[in-house]
């Protein structure tokens, strides 16, 4: 009886922690956006929106690099760049849209 040849090392797939980094800057900045379209014109509500959209930019930038790795380091390098291209695409087109939700309320009369 033949014995099958050995099964290489398969890396366990991304755990909650890689979905939990990737998604939590998004999910921040639709707080802020919340925040500052529920609150009116110069209302503390409009304030803590845009305090927490700043915040939410360097959460984004942090935690695409950490994707970024950890996805380089299971499928390669290469795949680990093109990563952090995509999530920062994505992290820009949820900033764009929180900050025009937050500006889209004031008012500079």
């Amino acid at each position: 009886m033949e014995t099958p040849p050995p099964v290489p090392e398969a890396k366990p797939p991304f755990g909650r922690s890689f979905y939990l980094m990737l998604f939590a800057p998004v999910a921040t900045m639709a707080v802020a956006a919340a925040a500052s379209a529920a609150g009116g014109r110069n209302s503390g509500l409009e304030g803590f929106g845009m305090v927490v959209s700043l915040l939410s930019l360097l959460a984004m930038i942090a935690c695409s690099v950490v994707c970024s790795v950890m996805v380089g380091k299971r499928k390669g390098g290469w795949l680990g760049v093109l990563t952090f291209l995509g999530i920062q695409v994505i992290y820009i087109s949820v900033a764009c849209a929180g900050c025009a939700v937050a500006v889209g309320k004031m008012d500079f009369r």
